[in-house]
């Protein structure tokens, strides 16, 4: 007999993998430094920001939706999971998330994959009417470049997560397993040096 598990419960089993799992190349635990914040944490099964971390929802005073309640690089880290494709303009919610972030801190994203979650070319969705834009890698990273000022940061992990994902069950089935994409940039000292035009 398989489970299947709610949205909430399937993203809420994968934040517990990768953040209090073993420490790998599989996983970005040891990038969550503190202090940070765990924005969206409310849409989880458990309903509770990471360990250690100031969990940040729709709620938390001083914060509405975009406008961090935080001075310019004041965290260490800024975790968000499931939170971006539910964002009417992402480029500037990145911008955002990044803007409070210390030298050296993390922004870590993650999203559901659009050929693995959604299983579609186009909106809407399926499975969440509220998703207002469908992520692959590419289009991720391209978001972040349109976002940010290039060598003020850089990748230092992504990937598909598919783990436990069964190929198996078409689109017309939510799917089961790991089903996002899973990225951290660290912010970096920028170089005395602008880029040629």
């Amino acid at each position: 007999m398989q489970i299947q598990l709610s949205e909430a419960e399937a993203t809420q089993l994968g934040r517990e993998a990768n953040l209090y799992g073993q420490f790998g190349s599989h996983n970005f635990s040891r990038l969550a430094l503190s202090p940070g914040i765990d924005i969206g944490y409310k849409g989880h099964m458990a309903g509770s920001p990471i360990a250690g971390f100031m969990g940040i929802d729709l709620d938390t005073p001083g914060y509405n939706g975009l406008n961090l309640p935080y001075a310019d690089e004041s965290l260490a880290t800024v975790h968000t999971s499931h939170v971006l494709e539910h964002m009417q303009n992402p480029i500037n919610v990145i911008r955002e998330w990044f803007r409070v972030l210390k030298v050296g801190g993390h922004l870590i994203i993650i999203v559901p994959h659009q050929f693995l979650y959604e299983k579609r070319y186009e909106l809407p969705s399926l499975w969440n009417a509220d998703h207002k834009c469908f992520y692959t890698i590419a289009f991720l990273l391209m978001q972040i470049e349109f976002a940010l000022v290039p060598n003020h940061y850089r990748i230092v992990y992504c990937r598909d997560n598919d783990s436990g994902y069964d190929y198996s069950i078409g689109p017309a089935n939510h799917a089961t397993g790991r089903y996002e994409i899973e990225l951290v940039l660290r912010r970096i000292t920028p170089p005395t040096w602008s880029l040629q035009k």
